[in-house]
């Protein structure tokens, strides 16, 4: 399966994950995004929509034609 990325290294640019550069997955991105999104939609009841938003917030991301 193709990886997608959300973020390269900001201190290798140019550096591939595969040379030693650290690069954040897209998954372990969105899974980030969506536990902060939880904790500030908790404050209003929305935990569960802020975990869908955080998610999908970048889903087209890995779609060329959404870049």
């Amino acid at each position: 399966m193709e990886k997608f990325y959300a973020h390269t290294d900001p201190n290798n640019p140019g550096k591939l994950p595969e040379n030693g550069a650290r690069w954040q997955e897209l998954k372990d991105h969105l899974e980030g995004t969506a536990k902060l999104a939880k904790e500030f939609a908790a404050a209003f009841g929305a935990g569960d929509r802020g975990i869908f938003g955080g998610r999908f917030l970048k889903f087209g991301a890995r779609e060329r034609r959404m870049r």
